[in-house]
């Protein structure tokens, strides 16, 4: 058995926090953090929040040959050895024996084990260090609270156990989290044609409904990853579908132009150019609806050649497979507004396929 097959077949613990979302933004942030630092390095991934434990992060999103379990805890104060290893009851297990259960499920793969927080650890002077490097006085009490909540398991091989203190506060996490993704659009030079701000909310909004789907509807590894995963590939075409929208946007020339072939008098023109200038604001934000609205009008295929004759149909058609999608879309619409759209990205398709010939 691989370890796709393995992560699906072996029992998972109890995992409430799939069950009710408890609020776990600060588990959603630093996922996000980690995310974009490993993406900034080309690196393969998979997160997968709310699965065996915190977050899984796997190497593949096809065939990993590794798997990272982390379990991401806030504290008001520092971390001392005792409520690590402390056990809730009979049958209970602690932070630690829950990450080495892991070890042990999963003994045949290889495996890492991450404790992350927002507080320092008393008990060592980093911020990140393994628990093999401990004091043996220290040691000594992880392996024996291990062997007591998992008799039989023989002994944990402490190398593998990685503690780590965030560097996201607890108190502003958020905008924490926003100064990282402005850092990141900077690095990779997107800055100018994606709004960190939206883009933030647009991962945030990606882990939270990947968060919420059961493990009970996972069936194969392969629906693990379209339903709870989130990929480098589907980052990476996140991140080029916004790309594609922000940098092709008409100027109001070759708009204006456009509605003279269109026969808009100067009044009607003044209007829609009101809308024009509304649109090029609210459309950065890729969480609006009017992003969504003009993703949906440059899909709709165009097969012959534009003129002054097939325009018109060809802008009514674009708005009406739009507003196939969603009853939202003629609501919250108005027609100047959907027309507008529809002539920019009559434009688009114009120059896209004059760049072809």
């Amino acid at each position: 058995m691989n370890l796709a097959d393995a992560l699906i077949h072996v029992p998972q613990d109890e995992r409430g926090g799939e069950i009710a979302i408890r609020g776990f933004e600060y588990q959603r942030c630093w996922a996000i953090d980690e995310l974009l630092n490993r993406h900034k390095k080309n690196e393969s991934y998979v997160f997968i929040p709310e699965y065996h434990d915190d977050v899984l992060i796997l190497n593949s999103s096809e065939s990993p040959t590794m798997a990272t379990f982390a379990q991401v805890k806030t504290r008001d104060t520092h971390w001392t050895i005792t409520p690590l290893i402390k056990s809730d009851g009979e049958g209970k297990l602690s932070f630690i024996s829950k990450l080495f259960k892991h070890k042990y499920d999963f003994s045949s793969y290889k495996t890492d084990l991450t404790f992350i927080t927002n507080a320092v650890f008393k008990f060592f002077d980093k911020y990140e260090f393994n628990a093999d490097e401990l004091k043996v006085s220290e040691k000594d009490k992880i392996l024996d609270a291990v062997k007591t909540q998992l008799p039989g398991f023989g002994s944990p091989d402490l190398s593998s156990l990685k503690f780590k203190t965030s560097n996201l506060s607890l108190l502003d996490y958020d905008a924490h989290l926003l100064g990282k993704t402005v850092e990141y659009l900077e690095d990779t030079k997107a800055s100018e044609v994606i709004n960190a701000m939206a883009f933030k909310r647009t991962l945030v909004d990606l882990f939270e409904k990947k968060t919420r789907v059961s493990s009970r509807e996972i069936k194969s590894f392969k629906e693990l990853i379209d339903k709870k995963g989130i990929s480098n590939d589907l980052i990476a075409k996140l991140i080029s579908e916004i790309k594609s929208l922000k940098t092709s946007f008409p100027d109001w020339e070759k708009i204006s132009i456009l509605l003279s072939v269109l026969h808009k008098d100067e009044f009607e023109t003044l209007m829609l150019k009101i809308k024009y200038e509304l649109f090029l604001v609210n459309v950065k934000d890729i969480n609006s609806i009017e992003y969504d609205f003009y993703r949906l009008l440059k899909q709709k295929r165009i097969n012959e050649k534009f003129n002054a004759e097939n325009i018109p149909v060809h802008i009514e058609e674009m708005i009406s497979y739009a507003l196939e999608e969603s009853d939202e879309f003629r609501q919250l619409i108005d027609d100047d507004y959907k027309y507008i759209m529809a002539c920019c990205a009559v434009i688009e398709k114009m120059s896209g396929n004059e760049a072809k010939k």
